[in-house]
């Protein structure tokens, strides 16, 4: 491929300027890979490539060919810096006569479901071992996403207006379920976050035990206490820094314990693609990260390489994102066509996308129909899926529905009274009135099973099964194993950076903002 003045703009400074951080603001598809990999190719130092996450990190292998670069996850270098230091306190420990090996020799232990047990007992301890399961999972999930949450984005625990904010900002212990269990006080709340990170941090003083997180969480609060040091392998002289506008506050201010003496980070980033808002990403990082790392010399790479120039004349005209095509680049088709047609058109390698469950039910049944095996991208969702079929503990598929049909009355109903406060409020106008649709997960899922249900139990085979056997039929439905000759089903948020030959976008043109979200989510989800 043949470089583009801006590519050239930006390998050039590179190679003159080596002391000097950089941002590169890169649009979609504009080779920003190519560029990064140009960049490892020019350097004689030990480098790290940090990718967004392990599918990243995996492909980007594949491609560099400088042996000194080092291409990792923030979480998985954070956790090689907590062993190295887990094993140096053991040696010291050992040199001073203790003479019996701890369990740090052998390293961290992962337990994903750590904050879970955790929680769960402390439940057992406030409530009783009898509290009522659906009452327990309430406020398991919201207090496991709310300790999740304050530490991604590096929130004071023990500050009440900013748990607040995480509370609001996620919509965190609002319950749909029917059950109206009652939000705990931001007190209450206050004392269990506080809890709970004490015995998070006691399992791992006692047993090196770790959820995901902590990874990065426990790292960065021994560095920054000075209890830990950072081995000298893990300090680089280039730092690249893949897909920045989605970084957590934990990752960002992790980065500055692990550059050089005269080293320098390049951010590459596009503020137009910062989705992940809702995992604890930090929506303003594309405005953070040149004031914590200034000075910054700023470059933009506007030119895409990746699709045709009527679709990119669409992005022009729908978002007004300066994107250009690349020269001589193709006309391309984009059609409008009913769900329904899709079978007529798709083909093994092809990518239907929706930011929404609901929507590809219809989609989902007519392919099986059709004999075509799908591949479903969010393996995640699948289990949350399966799961809420679990839960419900119905007998019959008819009590399945009821009970179903419920938590979705339940939440309309929350949601019109939103709307409705949302009409009468003295600030309110017409630019501030949005369509109401659901973004929660939990109701998506439900929709999606509701309408599954509804054609699993039209076949009169199916008039006496369980729901037991509704859920294998939904399992083989979701098949989350990949193969050449199955279509690829995906959220938004799981396509990022996939290229496919034909690419379905499911209700292109629906909003999906929701009272509830905070204004930053709401930005994401346009």
């Amino acid at each position: 491929m043949e470089l583009s003045t801006y590519q050239k703009n930006i390998i050039e400074y590179f190679d003159a300027n080596p002391h000097d951080n950089m941002i590169v603001k890169a649009l979609a598809g504009t080779g920003k890979s190519t560029l990064l990999k140009l960049l490892t190719d020019r350097t004689k130092t030990s480098d790290i490539y940090v990718a967004f996450n392990n599918s990243i990190a995996e492909e980007f292998r594949e491609k560099i060919t400088n042996p000194k670069t080092k291409v990792s996850t923030l979480h998985s270098l954070a956790l090689s810096i907590m062993n190295h230091n887990l094993r140096e306190n053991e040696s010291s420990e050992n040199k001073g006569g203790i003479g019996t090996r701890s369990i740090a020799s052998s390293g961290a232990k992962l337990d994903n479901l750590k904050i879970h047990k955790i929680v769960d007992d402390l439940i057992g301890e406030a409530n009783g071992r009898n509290i009522d399961f659906e009452k327990r999972l309430f406020y398991k999930e919201n207090y496991v996403n709310l300790y999740n949450l304050c530490r991604l984005t590096r929130t004071d625990m023990a500050d009440e207006n900013s748990v607040k904010r995480i509370i609001n900002d996620y919509c965190l212990f609002m319950d749909y379920s029917g059950n109206d269990f009652p939000a705990p006080l931001t007190s209450t709340i206050l004392i269990w976050l506080e809890n709970i990170d004490k015995r998070s941090k006691k399992e791992f003083n006692d047993y090196k035990t770790i959820d995901f997180t902590d990874m990065l969480y426990l790292t960065y609060l021994k560095l920054k206490k000075e209890e830990w040091k950072v081995p000298y392998w893990a300090y680089y002289t280039n730092i690249l820094v893949d897909e920045a506008q989605d970084l957590s506050n934990l990752q960002i201010n992790f980065l500055k314990f692990i550059k050089r003496k005269g080293g320098r980070y390049v951010f590459v980033m596009d503020e137009n693609q910062a989705i992940y808002s809702f995992a604890g990403g930090n929506a303003q990082a594309c405005a953070l990260i040149p004031k914590l790392y200034a000075p910054m010399k700023e470059f933009s790479l506007p030119i895409n390489y990746r699709c045709p120039a009527s679709h990119l004349t669409r992005v022009n005209e729908h978002f007004g994102i300066p994107i250009l095509p690349r020269p001589n680049a193709p006309v391309g088709s984009i059609y409008t066509i009913d769900k329904k047609e899709i079978v007529k058109h798709v083909q093994a390698g092809d990518m239907i996308i929706s930011r929404k469950n609901k929507w590809l039910t219809e989609v989902i049944l007519d392919l099986a129909k059709n004999g075509i095996p799908v591949y479903m991208q969010d393996k995640e969702s699948v289990e949350n899926i399966k799961n809420t079929i679990t839960r419900q503990k119905a007998e019959s598929l008819y009590q399945l529905k009821n009970k179903l049909g419920k938590v979705i009355e339940k939440y309309n109903n929350t949601l019109n009274k939103i709307r409705s406060d949302e009409e009468n409020s003295p600030v309110s106008d017409t630019d501030k009135m949005i369509e109401v649709t659901s973004t929660n997960s939990k109701i998506d899922n439900i929709s999606f099973i509701l309408e599954v249900l509804k054609h699993y139990s039209s076949n009169p085979k199916n008039k006496y099964s369980t729901p037991k056997e509704f859920q294998a039929y939904v399992d083989k439905l979701l098949n989350t194993s990949s193969t050449k000759d199955c279509v690829r089903i995906c959220s938004v948020h799981k396509a990022k950076g996939l290229e496919a030959p034909n690419v379905f976008v499911l209700n292109e043109a629906k909003s999906c903002k929701d009272p509830r979200n905070s204004w930053e989510q709401n930005e994401q989800e346009k």
